[in-house]
């Protein structure tokens, strides 16, 4: 009687470690593919940013957005303002995102501008790169950047 509890716990114990081990892989699945979305939107703003495409800059952010880490912007008008105004002085440009990352210290790289569950993404142009991020959901939205 005493070994079949024994092997009854055994078991149970094995049963809860697959069931954890299952778990904990879902949730590495569900990171890499949220990673993957916070990448495809941040190049896709970055695109059409560098393109002076402003409308798809605008319909791709959400308020309120962190600019650059010096200001926060409320409002979707006031924020195609700040689009058209880097168009206007750096105008439409053929730059194309050498490297696109995840970046793993989101502190070092957004020094507290950004909030926890907000995904950074670094974009890189040769040697230099920019944070863009993105708030996952339904709909990922690009809620602020710095350079």
């Amino acid at each position: 009687m005493k070994h079949r509890h024994v092997a009854i716990g055994l078991c149970t114990l094995l049963l809860v470690g697959l069931a954890v081990s299952s778990f904990a892989q879902a949730a590495d699945e569900e990171r890499v593919k949220r990673a993957e979305k916070a990448k495809q939107i941040a190049v896709a703003y970055f695109d059409a940013l560098i393109q002076g495409n402003t409308a798809v800059s605008t319909s791709l952010s959400a308020v309120p957005f962190a600019w650059d880490g010096k200001e926060t912007i409320e409002s979707l008008p006031e924020l195609e303002k700040g689009y058209e105004a880097i168009v206007a002085d750096k105008g439409k440009r053929q730059i194309k995102a050498t490297k696109v990352e995840i970046a793993a210290g989101k502190r070092e790289i957004a020094d507290d501008v950004f909030p926890d569950d907000r995904i950074v993404v670094r974009v890189w142009i040769d040697d230099e790169a920019i944070a863009i991020c993105v708030r996952p959901g339904d709909a990922y939205k690009v809620v602020g950047f710095r350079d």
